[in-house]
């Protein structure tokens, strides 16, 4: 056979593997819902399209029987979770006409109650128009054991050790009379007992714990964002 007949063996060439999203449970429906929230919440995020990419990639490229694993390493469920707070947040704030007001050199009054909430006890307050314990437990408590009443200290919030790291947190300020352990109860003359030691807003009538406390005993509600900006809110009460 000469060489004007000779032909190069067929070599199939594998395609460049690309991500199988048909094989994994929920992942369009996964990816789907995360650039719908990432469109309504861009501005939380630093570099969307990076995330998103991370997010599609890791969850294509595995098998049905890995997909939990993987939301679970890229903490997908947390993410939709924490953009839907977000939106929720986004959204009762502008029905609420809620602004926010940079402070420079703020110092807290001392002799207020706070309590420091995360982004779910602020939309929690903001739905109810009541601040109340987390169902969860809160870093009020070193053993995050749920309080039945709204746990505050008085003076200045210790962000530090009751805020969520790398996360906008809140502070809702009161200077209505509150009572911890060890305090007299004003109403029935008893010391006030229990395994929490918090601050905690009393029934004038009948000396009881309140479970929750109404936003209009709430003076202030102030933002520490991510960044370490602090904003206290102010409410556009025109009728216009």
């Amino acid at each position: 056979m000469g060489p004007e007949n000779h032909q190069e063996p067929s070599i199939e060439v594998p395609a460049e593997k690309k991500p199988n999203f048909e094989k994994t449970e929920g992942a369009n429906e996964i990816v789907a819902s995360i650039r719908e929230e990432m469109a309504r919440s861009v501005p939380e995020f630093g570099k969307p399209e990076e995330d998103i990419f991370k997010i599609e990639s890791s969850v294509g490229l595995s098998s049905s029987e890995d997909s939990s694993a993987i939301r679970e390493e890229l903490k997908i469920d947390q993410t939709l979770d924490d953009l839907e707070t977000q939106a929720k947040i986004l959204k009762l704030e502008a029905e609420k006409k809620i602004a926010w007001v940079m402070l420079n050199d703020h110092t807290f009054n001392k002799e207020a109650f706070h309590r420091v909430i995360d982004k779910e006890g602020y939309a929690d307050f903001l739905e109810r128009d009541s601040a109340r314990s987390s169902p969860t437990g809160t870093k009020h408590d070193d053993l995050q054991r749920p309080t039945f009443f709204p746990s505050f200290a008085k003076g200045a919030p210790n962000l530090e050790h009751y805020g969520q790291a790398d996360d906008d947190n809140y502070i809702l300020e009161s200077d209505r009379p509150m009572f911890g352990r060890g305090d007299t109860n004003p109403v029935t003359g008893q010391v006030i007992k229990g395994r929490h030691w918090a601050y905690r807003p009393l029934d004038p009538k009948t000396g009881e714990t309140l479970a929750e406390l109404s936003a209009d005993e709430i003076k202030n509600v102030y933002k520490k964002d991510k960044q370490g900006g602090l904003f206290i809110q102010e409410k556009n009460t025109s009728k216009n």
